[in-house]
């Protein structure tokens, strides 16, 4: 079975799923994500997982790219094409495509949204369960310092955000640079 993956509002066949190159999520981890279960076919604390969906991309003021209503039609889309059972939903919206610097307009901005589905390898899951493994994974904070260029800041509290990577520093610069603080020079 061919896998398929929503980009941008097109569902597209998984080998030609893509990107601009100058996405923020690639370049950066400008971006959010969440991941839900897919158990008997249907999705497990979807209420949960879209409010935190909203409150990262509010967080990271990363405009949202569709409704509510419109995200759980695209899930069970992806779910249904994929034919997927039991397993998971991948959704990853960053900030869009923009040319490669940390100063840029949010005039037109575009999200962009990934969206894919695969069913969980149950053969390794109950293997995993069998030997003893542990289910959940307890993840702990701590306070630090984020340096970006110059620009020093206390942590910011982004509790609850799921970013991919690197948006700490990227909302650092960016509030930097809007309270006059850092100067590109």
């Amino acid at each position: 079975m061919a896998r398929v993956v929503y980009v941008n509002g097109r569902y597209l066949p998984w080998g030609y799923a893509q990107v601009h190159a100058e996405d923020r999520g690639f370049q950066f981890g400008d971006a959010v994500y969440e991941v839900c279960e897919v158990r008997n076919g249907r999705l497990i604390d979807e209420t949960r997982h879209m409010d935190r969906l909203e409150r990262s991309l509010g967080e990271l003021k990363i405009p949202k790219p569709m409704s509510r209503g419109a995200w759980a039609r695209v899930m069970r889309e992806t779910i249904r094409r994929n034919r997927v059972t039991d397993g998971s939903i991948y959704l990853q919206v960053s900030r869009g495509a923009r040319p490669r610097e940390f100063i840029f307009s949010d005039a037109n901005l575009e999200p962009t949204v990934v969206v894919l589905s695969r069913p969980v390898n149950k053969v390794r899951r109950d293997a995993a369960a069998h030997a003893g493994h542990a289910q959940a994974l307890r993840v702990v904070g701590h306070d630090r310092r984020h340096t970006c260029e110059g620009v020093v800041a206390p942590r910011i509290p982004i509790d609850g955000v799921c970013g991919v990577l690197q948006e700490v520093g990227t909302v650092l610069r960016r509030e930097a640079i809007h309270n006059g603080d850092y100067d590109m020079r």
